[in-house]
């Protein structure tokens, strides 16, 4: 018997409904290729992995990739996806997912496409560093030692992220770079000098330089990416062309303009030419989900004051229509009022006295030079910087000397000036992600 107009209840770690909008984007499996772009805590995940149900059904003897950036994310979504299946080699019933579903982290696509990097790590900040701490001791460099934030993101997002030669790189507008044209000359030599030690380092690889060099074997019916504003251009490119020639147009990809921590330029408008040009036959359906339903009152309260500022301050807010406001800014969906708290640093002893052995309070720093501090002040292990804190969720979160960090002031003091820096707002997207996402 079928209730009439009753949500739908699906089971992902425990028994949850979907909305109604929610659940028409899970319904239909053929209405692919299809963008969702939601805020934090609106059901992306979830909406994914009902809809994967979905397209498993569909597609009965395709092979399928779920995949996104974070290797703790793509843990937990399988965790949630495995169930009872009947397996036809072994003639008997298993607890599972079905070998022709794969659940993949960027790192472990790669991996299985190109050759050259089993064994190795993606490059990290802390890599990245030590390279260009000794690169800078060099006289032709001596000039950028201070801009090594800005060339990380640069190289990640543009220049390799871009897949970009040199001539590229020059022409492109003030917008698409952070450097000026009078600069890329020199930036991408460094560029080019930072290629060829990365690219011989024994322990480590660049996924936007190998993404280049996959095998482009196309294997799979359907492709959902989670999170898709951690890619790069270079990344979802490689990801798309494994669909089969006569799959192309068959994908989901989810994710948020605001919830970019990883140097990607991401923004919605930009992952819609780049389809259209790279990738999709046809034109992909774009669904928003703006009700949040796992953060409290107060934590959404400021999180889309943040945003606010950030749009004011760095964007042309006037210019944004009402209804892309009513997109872009959350709303919530839930009675839990919480508390948000801004605690001077001489009572940081007092609140430290409440975390160890809890496992309903985590501490989140914004990188991993401040993790130390934070171990040793809160006695406990649940530190993470704010890659590492993707798919967690925490009843209680301290997010340690955000305020006071290099970042925070380089941002407020360009704020003051009211001074357009493209770098900044990917700044400020890093405080609006954590806030929102695990509290």
């Amino acid at each position: 018997m079928k209730i009439r107009d009753a949500p739908q209840v699906c089971c992902l770690g425990k028994f949850i409904t979907l909305s109604a909008k929610q659940e028409d984007i899970v319904e239909n499996a053929k209405d692919l290729p299809l963008v969702v772009s939601g805020s934090a805590g609106s059901g992306k995940t979830s909406v994914a992995l009902e809809k994967l149900r979905k397209i498993e059904e569909e597609f009965k003897k395709g092979r399928i990739l779920y995949i996104t950036k974070s290797e703790n994310l793509i843990k937990r979504s399988k965790e949630l996806y495995e169930y009872v299946y009947w397996d036809e080699t072994a003639n008997d019933f298993k607890i599972g997912i079905p070998d022709r579903i794969e659940f993949l982290s960027l790192h472990e696509f790669l991996e299985k496409q190109a050759e050259g990097i089993k064994g190795k790590k993606p490059v990290d900040r802390n890599k990245f560093f030590s390279w260009f701490n000794e690169i800078c001791k060099k006289d032709k460099f001596k000039e950028y030692k201070k801009d090594g934030d800005k060339i990380f993101e640069e190289f990640t997002a543009v220049i390799a992220g871009g897949g970009l030669k040199k001539e590229q790189y020059k022409k492109l507008g003030s917008r698409q770079a952070i450097f000026s044209k009078e600069e890329r000359e020199h930036i991408y030599s460094l560029f080019e000098d930072y290629k060829k030690f990365i690219e011989k380092d024994s322990e480590y690889y660049d996924p936007n330089l190998i993404a280049h060099k996959c095998t482009e074997e196309k294997v799979y019916n359907v492709v959902v990416i989670d999170e898709v504003q951690d890619l790069t251009e270079s990344t979802l490119s490689s990801i798309l062309k494994s669909l089969k020639d006569g799959s192309k147009d068959n994908f989901l990809l989810c994710g948020d303009v605001n919830q970019v921590i990883h140097p990607s330029f991401f923004s919605l408008s930009k992952l819609k030419s780049f389809l259209h040009k790279n990738a999709a036959d046809k034109e992909p359906s774009v669904c928003f989900l703006e009700k949040n339903y796992r953060n409290s009152q107060q934590v959404i309260e400021l999180s889309n004051r943040i945003l606010h500022f950030k749009n004011y301050c760095f964007a042309s807010e006037d210019k944004i229509t009402e209804e892309e406001k009513k997109l872009f800014f959350m709303k919530s969906d839930t009675e839990n009022e919480g508390n948000v708290d801004f605690t001077a640093e001489d009572k940081e002893q007092e609140m430290a006295r409440k975390v160890p052995e809890s496992i309903n309070w985590a501490v989140l720093v914004l990188n991993d030079e401040s993790k130390e501090d934070a171990s040793r002040l809160f006695n406990t292990p649940l530190v993470f910087n704010i890659h590492e804190a993707k798919g967690l969720e925490f009843k209680n979160v301290i997010l340690y000397k955000f305020m006071s960090h290099e970042a925070y002031n380089e941002v407020w003091n360009i704020a003051k000036k009211r001074q357009v820096k493209r770098r900044l707002k990917m700044l400020l997207r890093k405080s609006v992600i954590r806030i929102t996402q695990r509290m």
